[in-house]
């Protein structure tokens, strides 16, 4: 069933029509822009999560990976410790070398 509905603007809309009309879209484009705003913020919400999750799995993986080169850095210091123990005179000429070598180095 079509409605018999006069134009909002044109000849037969009165002072009074146009004014409710334009309040009704004032309203309707207030009420948008609330629903728009909400969205946003909502969408601001989930973008603060999904950073505080990503900055956590971060600082996770940088606390595995600290932890894998400590653990390798010790282990290599127990290695040296091990050689040097084996073999002091051979330990003891590669120091000298390297130190005779940085001397050197650092005198050019």
């Amino acid at each position: 069933m079509a409605e018999n509905r006069q134009p909002a603007y044109g000849p037969a809309t009165t002072p009074q029509q146009a004014s409710e009309r334009r309040e009704e879209l004032g309203d309707r484009a207030r009420e948008a822009g609330r629903d728009i705003a909400g969205k946003i913020q909502d969408a601001g919400h989930d973008i603060a999560s999904r950073a505080q999750a990503l900055r956590a799995e971060g600082q996770q993986l940088a606390s595995e990976y600290y932890q894998q080169g400590r653990e390798q850095a010790l282990e290599w210091q127990k290695q040296l410790e091990q050689h040097i123990r084996e073999k002091p005179i051979q330990s003891l000429c590669i120091a000298g070398g390297i130190g005779v070598l940085l001397g050197w180095l650092l005198r050019r």
